[in-house]
């Protein structure tokens, strides 16, 4: 539920009701099936970096004004209020409190000790909350507004990769719960999950599973508007990095990320362990999750991406330049060899 605030914060910008006590948080922002799970988990390996529940679909959606469940729509900063700094601001202080009980660190030693990921001490006194949600990267502009002084890590999968992930994922749904997922096209909201009854009135040309070129249609849209609003954030505010560069040159990616966050060099030590670390990728769907698609999807699925990609070099360019503008070094070529 929504707390309540006194009447004296109602006129008040949301600036002045933002955290004193706690650096702003460092949102983890990448579509499904993109690595974000993966990268929060290796980030909350740092003693600084805290990670805050698994997505906070419904918390976000139940007090903090961004809806994340159900239909997931695009929010900017004129969609924030004060009630909902006041309310996100409590959830991540009171949050904190709860994860430094002694419960709670031996959750983050079973967590660890079962997936090798994921940190267990914790520098309390200069703690950052950290956040994940593919249902939070079409509102980097509310959250900026929210928390003017956040981080945000863009993490970006390949196309096609990405596309084999996600139909994979969307399958399940269907074939376990009978899901089904309503694509808006307008290119900012993200997916709808819903119920086959309740599609009566939605486009069925906009459903999946029945149309594959939907899931590659909405990395090209999402990622580049995702892209356009970290860039009205500052450049000092973010940074994009790719899934494929996270996997296999983990020591110059995080590397990268940490320094990008300003972290207290006592911990270099940490930040150096962390990165040199040898650790198994985890992946729900595909034993091999960076080729995996090139035998998985068919070639009419491929035509689909390829035909996509024709369509809209533009902002795949764009996509492609963002992420390599970001990397510490020069990244090979991304593009196909067709393009």
């Amino acid at each position: 539920m929504v707390h309540q605030i006194d009447n004296k914060y109602i006129n008040l910008n949301p600036s002045e009701l933002l955290p004193s006590d706690f650096r702003h948080p460092v949102f983890v922002l990448g579509l499904m099936r993109s690595g974000t799970s993966l990268l929060l988990n290796i980030l909350s390996e740092h003693p600084q970096l805290l990670k805050i529940g698994v997505e906070l679909n419904s918390i976000w959606t139940q007090i903090g004004g961004a809806c994340c469940q159900g239909e997931c729509h695009y929010k900017t900063a004129k969609d924030v209020k004060p009630e909902y700094v006041v309310n996100m601001t409590n959830y991540f202080r009171e949050s904190i409190f709860y994860y430094r009980s002694g419960r709670q660190a031996w959750k983050r030693f079973l967590f660890s000790r079962k997936y090798g990921s994921g940190g267990i001490s914790k520098d309390w006194d200069q703690i950052i909350p950290v956040n994940k949600s593919p249902h939070l990267s079409n509102k980097a502009l509310y959250l900026h507004e929210m928390f003017p002084e956040s981080k945000f890590i863009l993490i970006i999968r390949s196309i096609q990769s990405h596309s084999y992930s996600l139909k994979r994922h969307f399958e399940k749904d269907y074939e376990k719960r009978k899901l089904v997922n309503y694509l808006p096209q307008d290119g900012k909201n993200c997916w709808t999950r819903m119920w086959l009854e309740d599609l009566a009135d939605k486009d069925q040309n906009r459903i999946f599973p029945s149309n594959f070129s939907l899931i590659p249609e909405a990395w090209i849209h999402m990622n580049y508007q995702t892209i356009k609003d970290l860039e009205n954030c500052g450049t000092e505010f973010y940074r994009i990095f790719s899934y494929e560069d996270l996997i296999q040159k983990p020591e110059v990616v995080l590397s990268g990320m940490f320094d990008f966050l300003g972290l207290d060099s006592k911990h270099n030590k940490n930040v150096q362990k962390i990165a040199g670390r040898k650790r198994k990728v985890f992946n729900a769907h595909t034993v091999d999750p960076l080729n995996a698609w090139k035998k998985k999807l068919t070639e009419v699925e491929i035509g689909a991406i390829e035909g996509l990609l024709m369509n809209n070099k533009m902002k795949y360019f764009s996509i492609l330049e963002s992420i390599n503008s970001c990397s510490q070094e020069k990244i090979v070529d991304r593009l196909p060899p067709t393009y």
